[in-house]
């Protein structure tokens, strides 16, 4: 299975010519490695689950909209990092920093961060709080390596050039992560 050669529309948004495509290989390697890696993440995310319902109250999980392949919208699934009380406008000021002044997207620092809730900050500076998006690797709608998917709105703001990202699925993990962890 693999994405035809098509012309993009998002919303106002600049029409975007994709001639890449998606290997036919890529998703059934996903599920299988993912599949394979069962006895490692589920135990792990079980683990997970029951420390932030301990560590915090209100829902496990949180889901939050973003721009998959071909500019369609998906939830993306994440255990909840921030305490329930916690507002927005820290996030959109650091995304209008950082698009200011032209930087690549990254998380907002996770130990300067006062909406975290306690166990978030360790869930966020290993990544883990991200393992549930597993199931969105289950669904097709990202895969285990690819760009890191974006919000509605970060997408709003991008460049012609940075809304080709749109032409691949999105990724669980990506080139950008690894070098930042390994530096």
């Amino acid at each position: 299975m693999s994405s035809t050669t098509k012309i993009i529309h998002i919303a106002n948004a600049v029409p975007l010519a994709s001639a890449r495509r998606v290997p036919g290989w890529k998703a059934p390697f996903d599920v299988t490695c993912i599949l394979l890696a069962l006895p490692l993440w589920l135990p792990l995310m079980l683990l997970l689950m029951l420390i932030t319902r301990i560590a915090s109250p209100g829902p496990v999980f949180y889901r939050q909209k973003r721009v998959g392949l071909g500019g369609r919208h998906f939830f993306i699934w994440k255990f909840r990092t921030m305490k329930l009380s916690a507002e927005t406008q820290t996030h959109e000021h650091y995304f209008k920093q950082l698009m200011r002044i032209d930087c690549p997207m990254t998380k907002l620092d996770a130990y300067g961060d006062p909406r975290l809730a306690p166990f978030g900050r360790i869930l966020r500076a290993s990544g883990l709080d991200e393992l549930p998006q597993i199931f969105n690797v289950l669904c097709g709608e990202m895969s285990l390596v690819g760009p890191r998917p974006c919000t509605p709105k970060e997408f709003a703001h991008y460049e012609p050039w940075q809304r080709e990202r749109v032409n691949g699925v999105p990724g669980l993990q990506n080139h950008a992560q690894d070098l930042r962890r390994h530096r």
